[in-house]
C-alpha cells in the first residue's frame, strides 16, 4: 500500500468511525472513548499493514565490505555463501510472538521469537548464536551475540511495502544496507 492509498484509507476509516460514534451515541455513555479505541485499532492495523506480507530482496549497498571484515572469503566458503543467501522475508504476529521466516528456493528457516527475549539461533550448520529481537513499532532490532567472534546488530525497518535491513558489526565500523519490496 502507497503512502497515499494508506492516508486515503485512514480518511475513509474516520469517516466509518465517526458514523459509529453517530450510531452509539444513543446507546453508550461515553462514544468518544468508543470512537478512540476504533481510531487507535485502525491506526494499529494500518500502520502494521506488512505483516504476512512476503518481502523480496531488490539491492544492497556495502554487504561485502561487512562480510569481508567479519569473516576472510577466502578462506571460509560460509562467508561467499551469507553474500549470495538473498532470502524472502516474511514476519507474522501470533499475540506477543512473532514469526520471522526466510525463503528462497526450497530452503525454508523460521526463527520464532518475543519482543526482549533472548533464544539460541541457529544460523548455519555449525554456527548459532544468542539472538534478542526488540520490537519498537515498526522497528525490529535484532542482536546475535556470538560470544567471543563478536556481535552482528539487524535493524529491520518496515513500511507497508518495503523492508530496510541495517547491518553493524561490534568488528567493523561501518554499515551494509539490504533493501527489499513486496514480492
Amino acid at each position: 500500500m502507497k503512502h497515499y492509498q494508506l492516508s486515503q484509507y485512514l480518511i475513509v476509516m474516520n469517516q466509518y468511525c465517526i458514523i459509529y460514534k453517530g450510531f452509539i451515541n444513543g446507546v453508550l455513555s461515553s462514544p468518544n472513548s468508543l470512537y478512540f479505541a476504533c481510531l487507535v485499532t485502525l491506526f494499529k492495523r494500518a500502520k502494521m499493514a506488512y505483516l504476512g506480507k512476503d518481502f523480496k530482496f531488490e539491492k544492497e549497498e556495502n554487504f561485502e565490505a561487512l562480510i569481508t571484515a567479519v569473516e576472510s572469503v577466502e578462506q571460509n566458503p560460509k562467508a561467499r555463501k551469507i553474500l549470495t543467501f538473498k532470502p524472502n522475508q516474511k514476519l507474522v504476529k501470533n499475540g506477543d510472538e512473532y514469526t520471522l521466516t526466510f525463503t528462497v528456493g526450497t530452503f525454508n528457516k523460521e526463527i520464532k521469537f518475543k519482543s526482549g527475549v533472548t533464544f539460541d539461533d541457529v544460523i548455519d550448520e555449525g554456527v548459532a548464536a544468542k539472538s534478542t529481537v526488540t520490537v519498537e513499532g515498526d522497528t525490529f532490532t535484532q542482536v546475535l551475540d556470538f560470544g567471543e567472534k563478536g556481535s552482528i546488530t539487524m535493524k529491520r525497518e518496515y513500511t507497508a511495502d518495503t523492508l530496510k535491513v541495517t547491518v553493524t558489526a561490534a568488528k567493523w565500523s561501518g554499515e551494509a544496507v539490504r533493501y527489499y519490496v513486496v514480492a
